[in-house]
């Protein structure tokens, strides 16, 4: 028996996916105090979404590139979060449905490498071309997810019957 049919691990992946949806927000922190100039300001905790106007910017002597970066990671940040109901509703779907382990546990762990894969891509790639690949990726959890449901949904509508 595989790892992955061996027992649900799904409802773990809720948890790991906050953290990626959080982890791009925490390089974008370290990218802020790390580009800064020296004696700017830091990263400043009690105002943290005015930390990214071009003021703020300019008052840390931060270069452009740096600075969209940043953003790039603030934005994945932000996607993370806007996907992660989509995807624990996947999950539950899947969990009420009792679909086999290693569906859930596939899912789950796809799922999960498509938005790690996903936030790469949004914070390193600069070109229109190659950020293609981006969306891409994108469409593929849409895909997972909705795959998901579809699953789920054709185990239920059998059980109400």
């Amino acid at each position: 028996m595989s790892f992955l049919a061996s027992a649900n691990y799904s409802p773990w992946a809720l948890p790991a996916m906050w953290l990626v949806s959080i982890s791009p927000h925490f390089l974008a922190v370290g990218l802020f105090d790390s580009y800064r100039a020296k004696g700017t300001p830091k990263w400043n905790n009690a105002s943290p979404r005015q930390q990214w106007t071009n003021e703020h910017f300019k008052s840390a002597k931060i270069s452009k590139t740096a600075q969209d970066m940043i953003l790039r990671a603030e934005g994945a940040q932000s996607n993370g979060f806007e996907n992660l109901a989509f995807f624990a509703v996947a999950q539950l779907a899947g969990n009420v449905a009792k679909l086999p382990a290693s569906t859930l546990n596939t899912f789950a762990a796809s799922y999960l490498l498509s938005r790690l894969a996903y936030n790469a891509a949004y914070i390193l790639i600069t070109d229109d071309t190659a950020s293609k690949l981006r969306s891409i990726l994108y469409l593929t959890g849409v895909f997972l997810n909705s795959s998901m449901f579809i699953k789920a949904c054709n185990v239920l509508s059998k059980s109400v019957l």
